[in-house]
């Protein structure tokens, strides 16, 4: 029987144990191959999600976003808001009546219902530049109590996520002059120019050459400037009817009492 040196591995035993280390190797190998592949797709995944970052970053802001005003206003009925606003004027001044002559003590109760040709103009525009549009809108109408047109015009800004009146510019009267028109004036408006934001309403007033109240034949317009929540006057031009021309949205012929 053959002596087995000491120290000395019999050649199964060593071939074995080869087999076993390479192939530990090799596992390792794929191991670490399999470890650079993920480090390296994720080394791709972060600079992706770094370059898309820096390029969200470095653009200009969107014109819709940025450069244009909420248009949140529109979403809203807002000549439904300007006729009950109407009416509660109207309903107002009937009980003023009512206090001083008992023939109007029922108007107060039947003022809507006598209200007809009911109609609104409305223009948009941002009056402050702080991003959000108000609303103006000109009413006018015929009252069932009588012959008599009348008109006014409403301002309206987003308060808490709703229409809120911000100003009332005075119930006119054909037979006084009323209004001719009345727009938000905001060329080219966007809230980042300074262009000039202006709420212009144009009456008609009386001639200063004759003592009549409804002796209209001057037209006055007004620009108004929105501070805050206050409505200013800054500037006034007036000029008469007979330089109109014809074809004038507000040309009319001279009211007088000759």
């Amino acid at each position: 029987m053959p002596r087995i040196l000491s120290g000395i591995q019999p050649t199964g035993v060593l071939h074995a144990r080869c087999h076993f280390e390479r192939s530990r190797e090799i596992s390792y190998s794929f191991a670490a191959v399999k470890a650079r592949k993920l480090a390296a797709i994720f080394s791709l995944v972060f600079l992706a999600l770094i370059t898309i970052s820096l390029q969200a970053h470095s653009q200009p802001p969107t014109e819709t976003s940025s450069r244009h005003p909420s248009t949140a206003i529109r979403n809203f009925g807002i000549v439904v808001v300007a006729y009950k606003d109407l009416v509660g004027l109207l309903q107002r001044d009937a009980k003023k009546e009512t206090a001083d002559s008992k023939r109007t003590k029922n108007k107060s109760a039947d003022i809507e219902a006598g209200i007809y040709n009911f109609g609104a103009e409305v223009s948009y525009g941002d009056l402050t530049g702080e991003g959000e549009e108000e609303a103006a809108v000109l009413v006018r109408y015929r009252c069932g109590f009588g012959s008599d047109v009348g008109d006014d015009l409403f301002l309206y800004g987003l308060r808490r996520g709703k229409p809120s009146l911000i100003a009332e510019l005075g119930m006119g009267s054909l037979a006084e002059g009323g209004i001719c028109n009345g727009r938000i004036y905001c060329p080219d408006c966007d809230i980042l120019t300074s262009a000039k934001r202006r709420l212009i309403v144009t009456r008609y007033r009386p001639d200063k050459a004759h003592d009549c109240h409804s002796c209209y034949g001057l037209l006055e317009t007004t620009d108004y400037e929105l501070r805050g929540d206050k409505l200013v006057t800054v500037d006034i031009k007036t000029r008469p009817l007979s330089e109109l021309d014809p074809a004038d949205i507000c040309y009319r012929k001279p009211y007088t009492a000759d």
